[in-house]
């Protein structure tokens, strides 16, 4: 048996999207209660986090003999290591590999999470720092989590930082648009629109599709050891 196989990440994206609008119209028909900017603003966050989770877990080769994964707990470790490793490339004839290392690996990791900081903003009651925070950790903890899996990717205690750090540049520059009357008016009601059993449907929903991301594994697993899917 190979030591790893790719997963059928597209089969994944297409059913998890489809059970995200499925959602949303059950929700919208029991309620008779649609706010259409908030459902434009959820679509846009939901299609980023898929937009994301490509990049992420781009070569989707999850290990499956043995179980050996690779990780760093050491706040700041990779930090310091790629920052040095960049300085040493700065010179005209290795200026790529500064920009690969300084600004790609590391400013990146900042910049692609701003968006679910200014995102998530939209979507709650109450916009608070610590909201948006906690939605950009626990999507990032989930990418961390899943790359423990994947035969090319790592655990980095490092991108928790700077992924938290790019969700509070979104939640700032969502701020700062704030001030102006007219965006403060217009996040307000997408805001204070009425989300009845909200944490439960999320919950239902999450379920639905991590048990759908299951069961696609399972498949493919049961393919490789040639066992009878019933």
């Amino acid at each position: 048996m190979n030591d790893y196989f790719t997963y059928n990440y597209k089969y994944f994206l297409i059913g998890a999207l489809a059970l995200v609008l499925l959602f949303r119209m059950i929700r919208s028909a029991r309620y008779k209660n649609v706010n259409i900017w908030r459902e434009i603003f959820i679509l846009a966050l939901v299609l980023y986090v898929a937009f994301l989770s490509i990049q992420t877990f781009e070569g989707f080769n999850i290990r499956v003999n043995g179980f050996h994964p690779l990780y760093n707990l050491e706040p700041f470790k990779s930090i310091k290591t790629m920052f040095t490793i960049g300085m040493k490339y700065n010179g005209p004839e290795t200026m790529h590999l500064h920009i690969s290392t300084i600004y790609i690996n590391l400013l990146g990791n900042v910049l692609i999470f701003a968006p679910v900081g200014f995102l998530s903003a939209f979507l709650f009651k109450e916009p608070k720092w610590y909201k948006s925070l906690l939605a950009g950790l626990s999507l990032s903890m989930t990418i961390e989590i899943v790359q423990l899996f994947l035969l090319t990717r790592s655990f980095d205690v490092d991108d928790l930082i700077l992924n938290g750090f790019g969700t509070l540049l979104g939640y700032l520059f969502f701020r700062l648009l704030a001030l102006m009357p007219w965006f403060k008016r217009f996040t307000s009601k997408i805001g204070s629109s009425d989300r009845p059993q909200g944490w439960q449907w999320a919950t239902v929903l999450i379920l639905a599709i991590a048990g759908w991301a299951l069961a696609i594994f399972l498949q493919q697993y049961r393919g490789i050891l040639k066992l009878p899917l019933g």
